[in-house]
């Protein structure tokens, strides 16, 4: 919340008008285009309500004095009905109660003037005021506990209440001092009079619990809030004025009338400010959990509480032993009270830091433990492992295809379907057997005791097979498997400690995963060497293309009517200095895993650009050759892509159609509507783009022509059957060839290897192939030489076959 986050909103003069947008910019709050309107009129009816209480004090209201509080006692009203129609609060029914206590005060306050009872001590006093107003403390009571009651959202607040009665004592350990043994023992007055005077301190202490428990249990929010203020204020006034009431009733002091009617004129100029103001709604809301924390000066008024009848006991030795017995009573009852509140603040310290403790290491959605946890017992494990006593396994599981549930339930089913995943790997296993949740879809299974590795593949096997059965979560049914790596040691490797074994559980893991899924494996030492020449391919190929390790080979794309050169396929290649030619197919996948393909990518891409713009002046047929380049799916979610593309044709001085993008059908189907505006941008540039391996994915005639492509290369494990007369191959083959046909899209048929393989080519009419037939992929400076060779065979009438096979 802004608030919490910029609490300097709420200073200098702001908080009004920022609990006033605050409260107008809530659900089922009215809008309006200036959301301090109402916070003025508040205040403007506020400041009216203050310059009328003034001149009461200063007695300049002459003959209107006696309408003032007939004006409040139609304005109480209007104003609540204005607050709940115009602020719609959570709950109405504290303020038409508050509204109805404060009506019962006027009426009360009239009756009192009219029947002269200030300070009328005897058997003729009327009580007829006192039983008017003594119901509207119970009801402003009421309406208070409400308030106090629809904050806490229903919960239980037993420490708020706890300090609100620790205020309530020491505010009645002054009330009795001074105003309640003063009225119940007064000499003159007949006992109904000295008890209903005595009730008016009690109610006012009752009050002060209340109040206090607002206070304490609102949030800093509300707190800031101009509405809270008001009621804080109108609350402090209404306990003011009753002081003086009771000092004019019991003792022999005179107060003019107009100034012990202005504590009480506050009071309802507060209220009415209040229930005019916008930030009222705010009074009554349910609060978040974290924002009744208890502040530092809520101990200290506690506190300060709690000193107050100690002082008055120790300095008032002498009194009379009521007031001893009474004082005695308030501070025992103090000292419980306080006692209880310590020990439940003791034992909710304690909670708190078992509660941290726990979150530390336990998972917050499952309730699982979590990594730290693991570590720990399995180091506590190994520490226990003695040689002839079984052994510690570590069981690394991965759900497969979790990313598939989010994307396609939401994440919010994603997180119960993995409390379900714990929940059956629980009862899977046996009850004294550690599960963890250690990242976003993997789980942790620790066993001691296991006698062998053959019991720890038995078991990961029993898990695995527990998965068979699909899942029902919220209707749905997911069907799901995992993959699980075992790392076990009996403590005879000197290496075992927990971090190391749950490495290799976790590598075994994704060895499961590269075979396909669904599967159990056991570490070994060959994993963990691969791991390692893994981590150091990863750290040379980060230093290849700074150390110019990296160079590219070029294949041409033949045209099949005549042998013409069309154009280039670059192809990536790794010269290592001491491990020799490493196969695109190990580093082009650890290239996309570290995002180095990036700057790879683009590295290929200018370079292949700029030998184009270099053939295109010497090669034959020069101005209209042009190069394909591989895209990664890495570099198709790059945001600068585009850019990258712009740059290497402008560096190379080569227009768009000069380059083509070759993009595989998984990667396109997988980005979907992004992959559709990426290929608008590139095609701004002129660019052409190539379906890769085509067959093998989707096939489908809806995404060419959704994206629009310019050519389709046929994958060659479909040209590898040409080779054999009525192979189904042919059939496939020729039906690609149609469907591109038909929607004017060019095809190049790749791994060419045979003369079987270019007639059949030429016969499904197939325009152009790339192989090796016609050429491996060489480097730069022998592709004249292929070109000149590949003239030659075009001069034979398509004799490149012919000369080869010579």
């Amino acid at each position: 919340m802004e608030e919490l986050q910029n609490p300097s909103r709420y200073r200098d003069g702001q908080w009004l008008a920022n609990a006033t947008e605050d409260a107008m910019t809530r659900p089922g709050a009215p809008t309006t285009k200036e959301p301090d309107a109402d916070a003025r009129v508040a205040f403007i009816a506020g400041a009216i309500g203050l310059v009328w209480v003034a001149a009461l004090a200063l007695g300049l209201l002459g003959g209107v004095v006696d309408l003032t509080f007939v004006v409040l006692a139609a304005a109480a009203p209007i104003a609540l009905v204005y607050g709940v129609r115009r602020y719609r609060p959570a709950g109405r029914r504290p303020w038409i109660v508050m509204t109805t206590a404060l009506v019962l005060f006027l009426i009360g306050g009239g009756l009192r003037q009219s029947f002269d009872t200030l300070g009328d001590l005897s058997t003729g006093r009327s009580l007829v005021p006192d039983l008017v107003t003594i119901p509207g403390y119970l009801m402003l009571g009421v309406a208070l506990a409400g308030i106090a009651r629809m904050q806490r959202g229903g919960r239980r607040d037993v420490d708020g209440l706890l300090d609100g009665l620790i205020a309530g004592l020491a505010a009645w350990t002054l009330a009795w001092i001074y105003l309640v043994d003063p009225a119940l023992f007064h000499a003159e007055a007949p006992l109904p009079v000295r008890l209903v005077l005595s009730s008016y301190p009690a109610l006012s202490a009752f009050l002060v619990v209340i109040t206090a428990r607002i206070g304490f249990g609102s949030g800093r929010r509300i707190r800031q809030s101009a509405a809270f203020r008001l009621l804080f204020g109108a609350m402090t006034m209404l306990f003011v004025g009753d002081t003086l009431f009771m000092i004019a009733e019991t003792a022999d002091v005179s107060i003019p009338t107009n100034l012990l009617a202005v504590p009480y004129a506050l009071t309802y100029v507060a209220a009415i400010t209040l229930m005019l103001h916008p930030s009222m709604r705010l009074v009554t809301e349910p609060l978040p959990v974290d924002e009744t924390t208890q502040g530092r000066g809520r101990l200290a008024f506690v506190a300060i509480a709690l000193v107050i009848p100690a002082l008055v006991a120790v300095t008032r030795v002498n009194e009379k032993p009521s007031d001893r017995i009474a004082l005695a009573t308030i501070v025992i009852a103090l000292t419980a009270a306080a006692v209880w509140r310590m020990l439940r603040a003791i034992r909710g310290f304690a909670r708190s830091e078992a509660t941290l403790a726990h979150r530390a290491t336990h998972d917050s959605l499952t309730g699982l433990p979590n990594r730290a946890y693991v570590q720990d017992s399995v180091d506590r494990s190994l520490s226990r492992l003695q040689l002839g006593d079984g052994g510690t396994a570590v069981f690394f599981l991965d759900i497969d295809r979790f990313k598939l549930v989010n994307d396609s339930h939401g994440h919010g089913l994603g997180d119960e379907y993995l409390v379900a995943v714990a929940r059956r790997l629980t009862s899977t296993t046996d009850s004294g057997t550690l599960i963890a949740r250690v990242g976003g879809d993997e789980f942790v299974i620790v066993i001691e005791g296991l006698r062998s590795l053959e019991s720890a593949l038995e078991f990961g096997e029993r898990v695995r097979l527990s998965f068979r059965s699909p899942f029902l979560i919220r209707g749905a049914e997911i069907a799901s498997s995992v993959s699980v790596g075992i790392a076990y040691t009996n403590g005879r490797d000197g290496w075992a400690d927990a971090e190391t074994l749950m490495r290799n559980a976790d590598t075994a893991m994704y060895q499961a995963k590269d075979a396909g899924r669904d599967a159990v494996t056991v570490f070994d030492d060959s994993m963990r060497n691969r791991a390692a020449q893994r981590l150091e391919l990863e750290a040379d190929l980060r230093h290849a293309l700074e150390r110019d390790e990296l160079h590219l080979h070029y294949q041409p794309v033949v045209r099949l009517d005549d042998g013409t050169i069309e154009g280039f396929e670059a192809l990536l290649r790794w010269s290592h200095p001491t491990r020799g030619q490493i196969p695109p197919v190990v580093f082009i996948p650890v290239a996309e895993d570290t995002g180095l393909i990036t700057a790879i990518g683009a590295w290929v891409t200018e370079e292949a650009c700029r030998q184009l713009a270099r053939w295109r002046k010497i090669l034959p047929n020069g101005r209209s050759l042009r190069m394909s380049v591989n895209l990664s799916a890495r570099q198709f979610r790059d945001p600068d892509l585009v850019g990258m593309v712009r740059r290497a044709l402008d560096a190379s001085a080569l227009p768009g159609n000069a380059l083509c993008l070759e993009l595989t059908e998984s990667l396109l189907m997988a980005n979907g509507a992004r992959a559709a505006d990426e290929l608008t941008a590139l095609r701004s540039l002129g660019v052409q783009l190539s379906i890769d391996d085509f067959g093998t994915g989707y096939s489908s005639l809806a995404y060419l022509r959704r994206f629009q492509v310019d050519e389709v290369k046929i994958d060659r494990s479909f040209v590898d059957g040409l080779d054999h007369d009525d192979s189904p191959d042919e059939t496939l083959v020729a039906a690609i060839i149609a469907m591109a046909k038909a929607l004017n899209i060019a095809t190049v048929a790749e791994g060419v290897e045979t003369l079987a393989q270019a007639e059949r080519l030429v016969r499904q009419g197939c325009p152009t192939a790339q192989g090796y037939y016609f050429s491996r992929p060489v480097p730069a400076d022998q592709m004249p030489e292929v070109a000149e060779r590949l003239g030659v065979a075009r001069a034979h009438h398509l004799g490149l076959v012919r000369d080869e096979t010579a």
